[in-house]
């Protein structure tokens, strides 16, 4: 997950915002373990005070970070979900959410997160 070199630091976007909701509300742990309800909406709870960081510098994707990394990353929880053609996924590092990823599975190109609506959500 390299970032973009002098990337200005900015609000998140009406999708991001909107994406990021969906995927901390609705998205399976990748590890299979339960996410009690109050900590999903602990998460929410801080979108409104996230700024974009960062952005992946691969050129095929719109993925965001939301915290620099400090060198010490505490408890990370991964949620997953998808979209066609590409993995969803959010970082949680530390309690707060950290990166939202859109790994695309192909040679496709993503400019920018799909609407929620077209997320497929697996049990969580």
């Amino acid at each position: 997950m390299g970032v973009v070199d002098d990337f200005e630091e900015r609000s998140l976007t009406r999708r991001e915002r909107a994406v990021l909701r969906a995927m901390l509300r609705h998205a399976a742990p990748s590890d299979g373990e339960a996410i009690l309800p109050h900590d999903r909406g602990r998460w929410v709870a801080v979108i409104d005070g996230l700024c974009v960081v960062g952005m992946c510098a691969c050129g095929t994707c719109p993925s965001v970070e939301f915290v620099r990394e400090s060198g010490t990353v505490g408890t990370r929880v991964i949620l997953e979900a998808a979209v066609t053609g590409a993995m969803l996924m959010v970082f949680i590092d530390s309690d707060a959410p950290s990166y939202l990823e859109l790994a695309p599975l192909a040679d496709d190109v993503f400019t920018e997160f799909p609407p929620p609506a077209a997320i497929t959500f697996a049990a969580a």
